[in-house]
């Protein structure tokens, strides 16, 4: 699924980068609501992690009378579920917001959603080691990494989505 993202994905997993990696996918379906699709992969060596994690959500909501759609069904979700003090992101998919946090664990992750029709996608980068406090630079150069993956994803949907 992550095949259309592969050089920003070892950009940014750098010497920790392994293109024989195998990524845990699993699928969700969500009757009449959503299929997900998932993958995560973490790359490890000694005392430095960087991990790679894509959901995407297929929106094929159905009110039972062939009228819904889907697109308005997504979108409202995708806007109720954007957090208030997330940044919005211009020019990924049709729209677009960027979350930075210190994930579990310590370290840094740095999330971004985008949604393209019925298509709400969510890709997650973390440096598992940047430490407590990491600096202003490291959180910039995560955030530029996180958004690179998404924008490789969101312009090519077609290489991991089937129609």
């Amino acid at each position: 699924m992550v095949g259309v993202a592969k050089d920003p994905i070892a950009a940014f997993a750098g010497d920790l980068y392994d293109p024989n990696a195998e990524y845990q996918q699993t699928t969700t379906t969500y009757e009449q609501i959503s299929d997900v699709l998932t993958c995560y992969a973490p790359y490890s060596r000694a005392t430095s992690t960087r991990t790679v994690y894509v959901a995407v959500t297929v929106g094929k909501f159905d009110d039972g009378t062939g009228k819904a759609d889907r697109v308005a069904f997504a979108r409202d979700g995708f806007n109720q579920n954007r957090p208030t003090d997330a940044t919005p992101v211009a020019g990924v998919g049709e729209e677009a917001y960027l979350e930075t946090k210190p994930a579990s664990g310590g370290g840094l992750a740095t999330s971004l959603n985008f949604r393209i029709q019925n298509v709400s996608v969510l890709v997650k980068l973390a440096d598992l080691n940047a430490g407590d406090s990491p600096s202003t630079e490291s959180k910039a150069q995560l955030e530029d990494s996180t958004r690179s993956v998404a924008q490789a994803l969101a312009n090519n949907p077609d290489g991991y989505m089937s129609r």
